[in-house]
Parts: C-alpha cells; sequence; structure tokens
C-alpha cells in the first residue's frame, strides 16, 4: 500500500527518500544481505537451553518488511527519537507534519495481564496500544515505547513526550526467540529519569529466563513412563495447514519422522517422545548457507474416533503457539 499511494517502486524507497534521508540514518537500511563496516556490525547470540548460537540470522527478515526488516544503531536510533520529541521536526527541517505522527500516539486498546506484565512500569501504570507504539500513563509521568525481538538480537525505544528526553537500547543476544534483557534495561533507565524507585527489571527478567531455560531442558528429557509411539506408517503421509502450508511426512528409516516446512524448505525431525507427542528439531538456515541452529520445540499427533491419526499440532509456546493443526489430506 505504501509503494502504490506514494507512488514509488517498494516501500523500502519510500522509507529511503522520506525518512531515512532527511533524518541522515545512514547506518540504516531494509537491505538484509548489506554489508557494513565489519567494525559496526555486531553478532547476535542466541541462548538455547544446551547452548549457545553465534551470527544465527534466517530467512525470517527478508520477508518481514515493516515488522522487523530495519538494521540500524543506536545514533541513527536517536534521530528517530528526536523527530518524535520535536513533533516532526529535527534541527529546525519539517520531516513530517505534527498532525500525522500525533495520532500514532492516541491510545486503542488497553493492555491487561498477562501481556501487560513484562511491560509494566509500576503497579499504577496504565498501558494501552497505540499505533505501532506502547502509550503508558503513570503518576510520575507519560512514555511512548515499543520493543522488538528476533533471533540474536532484542532492542527498547521510547520517549517521554513532556520530559523530552528519550532512549534506545539494543542488545545483541536472546533466549529462544527474541526475549531478553533490552527492555528490563529500558524500564530501568526510564524510571530513574522519571522518579521512580528501582525496581530491579533486569535482575527479574534474568531469574525467570534461567527457570524458563530450566524448564524446557526438563521438557525434552523422554519420562520414564513414557508410552510408545505408534509403527511410523501411522503417521506417514501428507498433511495441510492453512498458515503454513502442506507438508510431508515421512519415515527416515532410523526410528524417526520428518518434514520439510515452507518456501525456504526448513528440515524437522521428529523422534519419538512418549506416546503420539514427538520431539521436534526445526534445523534453521543461515544466509551464508551453515547448518544454522536448532528450535527445539514438539507436536503431538490427534486421532479421530476410529483411533486413526488425522492431524498435528505444536505444542508449547512461542510464535508456533495457537498455530492452526496440520490437517492430514493423504
Amino acid at each position: 500500500m505504501v509503494a502504490q499511494l506514494s507512488g514509488m517502486p517498494s516501500w523500502d524507497a519510500f522509507l529511503q527518500a522520506r525518512l531515512l534521508g532527511p533524518l541522515g540514518m545512514t547506518h540504516t537500511t531494509t537491505q538484509v544481505r548489506a554489508r557494513h563496516d565489519p567494525a559496526l556490525r555486531t553478532s547476535g547470540h542466541l541462548h538455547l537451553p544446551e547452548d549457545t548460537v553465534i551470527s544465527p540470522d534466517g530467512p525470517f527478515l527478508e520477508s518481514a518488511g515493516g515488522a522487523g526488516n530495519i538494521r540500524s544503531s543506536v545514533t541513527d536510533l536517536a534521530q528517530w527519537l528526536r523527530l518524535h520529541l520535536g513533533q516532526g521536526k529535527v534541527d529546525d527541517v519539517r520531516i513530517l507534519h505534527a498532525n500525522s505522527l500525533a495520532p500514532t500516539y492516541i491510545p486503542r486498546i488497553a493492555l491487561e495481564d498477562p501481556m501487560a506484565t513484562d511491560a509494566r512500569l509500576a503497579q499504577d501504570d496504565t498501558m494501552s496500544y497505540a499505533t505501532g507504539w506502547i502509550t503508558h500513563a503513570t503518576p510520575q509521568g507519560r512514555l511512548i515505547e515499543h520493543s522488538g525481538g528476533t533471533i540474536g538480537y532484542n532492542s527498547h525505544i521510547g520517549f517521554d513526550p513532556d520530559r523530552k528526553f528519550g532512549f534506545v537500547v539494543l542488545v545483541n543476544q536472546s533466549y529462544q526467540g527474541g526475549t531478553g534483557l533490552a527492555v528490563p534495561l529500558g524500564k530501568t533507565i526510564v524510571d530513574l529519569l522519571q522518579g521512580r524507585s528501582d525496581n530491579q527489571y533486569p535482575k527479574a527478567v534474568f531469574e525467570q529466563i534461567q527457570t524458563d531455560m530450566l524448564m524446557q531442558r526438563q521438557a525434552r528429557e523422554i519420562p520414564e513412563n513414557a508410552r510408545p509411539a505408534r509403527p511410523d506408517q501411522a503417521y506417514v503421509g501428507r498433511y495441510d495447514n492453512p498458515a503454513m502450508g502442506p507438508i510431508s511426512i515421512q519415515a527416515n528409516g532410523d526410528g524417526g519422522l520428518g518434514f520439510t516446512l515452507g518456501p525456504y524448505k526448513t528440515r524437522v525431525q521428529l523422534s519419538p517422545y512418549s506416546g503420539d507427542i514427538f520431539l521436534a528439531d526445526v534445523l534453521i538456515p543461515t544466509y551464508d548457507g551453515s547448518r544454522g541452529h536448532l528450535d527445539q520445540l514438539r507436536v503431538r499427533f490427534f486421532a479421530d474416533d476410529n483411533d486413526e491419526i488425522v492431524g498435528m499440532r505444536w505444542l508449547g509456546e512461542g510464535d508456533h503457539a495457537g498455530q492452526p493443526a496440520f490437517e492430514r489430506c493423504g
């Protein structure tokens, strides 16, 4: 829509012409494979329950567009904050009209627990989702902010429109996807500048991460009372999913099952866990063609009234949670 309404060849071209260029954000790009000065480029670190993977960049960002396909720096993002604090002006140069920015700060949807738990600044914080921002109203002041995360990186950016300060936190590490320490560090900065007591956000988040990692390791330990799986042929066949597309589950001859998923032919290896539940090792490729890393999940096959396998779904939390089931179609 941005490209069509602006008459430009792409969303990327519009972004460069209307925002990045005028703001002098010369170290910001939408090109996933862009080659920057190595001294200015970070390597992501993904912490998994059993390992740490360095530079785990996979294919996700290539198709993320405005949802996460911008690589930037602290100094460039400071320019982005100056634009908002200046109500569309930077160094007396008008980049956007103030009345174009103001509607993006208007609260639209109230945020409550459990989603609000990680974002809350204090117990008396009223939070809402605006248009691309999260807004906070506390007795000590307002905050407009948002966090971001992908494999190996997480971030937090925000500003107080009344006190005219902003902050950027970029962290080149993440835990099990995009979670990490950027948000608690950002919240600590805001508490200090708005006059709240130190709430020890990083300590609490780190302790929760350690607990989650332990639970994830334990979740992959085969239980002592594990039930045997059905014969491989009971699961072999074609399945379809309205979100992820078709797959073909095949026996690999060494006591496991496998299939490839999506346009990048991501390899998923299944091994018996208990009954119709299987451990799923999802091999995430990297841009340079190296082996990548494993996302370690679980799946459950389910049967109909005749005890015939008719589908499969992901188990647990994360981006795969809530996905529609794979329905057997052959």
